[in-house]
């Protein structure tokens, strides 16, 4: 028997822009023997401190974004509150993985990444 634990920490998401979408994108992380079955991504807001999730195109439950690992975030979604971001403002977010363990720790935020 293999005993089994939460997911490690997941490496810091790249972000890209695609068209007229952000795309996040991240690596799976070791699941410690057990699937990942859920990630949550967190943006950054303008005011630099508060993250929140962006449920309706990167809804990290969906099965299809677990598998493919990455969502895309339609720009103006970003721009709109409560993100409200500026252009030429970098898009910053970090992710968590679950299995029926637990959530792992947050990924660190990116450092690069694309600018709005």
């Amino acid at each position: 028997m293999i005993a089994s634990g939460i997911p490690e920490v997941p490496g810091a998401i790249t972000v890209t822009i695609e068209n007229l979408d952000v795309k996040f994108a991240w690596t799976t992380p070791t699941n410690n023997f057990n699937t990942i079955t859920a990630y949550q991504i967190l943006h950054l807001q303008t005011d630099g401190i508060t993250f929140s999730e962006e449920s309706t195109s990167c809804n990290g439950s969906n099965s299809e974004i677990v598998s493919q690992t990455y969502c895309l975030v339609p720009e103006s979604t970003l721009r709109a509150a409560p993100f409200s971001l500026a252009f030429d403002t970098m898009i910053k977010a970090k992710i968590r993985a679950y299995n029926v363990n637990g959530w792992s720790d947050y990924s660190s935020v990116n450092s690069a990444g694309a600018l709005l």
